[in-house]
């Protein structure tokens, strides 16, 4: 009776081990496949993103030639002069603000801000 008992359990072990031999025999060229699959897929996906960079560089191109033709100088004093009426200031427009030298404590002292507010205050009387 021992002996039929074994019989099974060795034919189950051969089988198992055939299944594991097949597996394994299969496995590796569907590795390789799919190896393949993700390489190609991953550089399709690096080509589009070298793409987008391209076109967002041609964009940051075109937004700095536009930030620097509207920020031109003589577009700006155009503007100021034709659209809001602007002009440089005569002499008596000119108000010159005196500057204090600032304590360590980064404060004015209250003498110094009286005087600089009289100065102004008084700037403005005058007109």
């Amino acid at each position: 009776m021992a002996k039929t008992k074994s019989k099974p359990v060795l034919k189950l072990r051969i089988v198992l081990w055939a299944l594991l031999i097949v597996s394994t025999v299969l496995s590796g060229p569907l590795l390789v496949v799919w190896k393949q699959a993700y390489i190609n897929t991953a550089s399709l996906q690096l080509d589009l993103l070298s793409d987008s960079l391209s076109v967002l560089e041609k964009q940051i191109t075109t937004v700095k030639m536009e930030c620097e033709k509207l920020s031109s100088r003589t577009r700006i004093e155009h503007i100021a002069r034709t659209v809001l009426n602007l002009d440089y200031p005569t002499s008596e427009q000119i108000v010159i603000v005196p500057y204090y030298n600032v304590e360590e404590s980064g404060f004015a002292s209250a003498e110094q801000m009286s005087t600089l507010a009289s100065a102004f205050f008084d700037g403005e009387n005058e007109e």
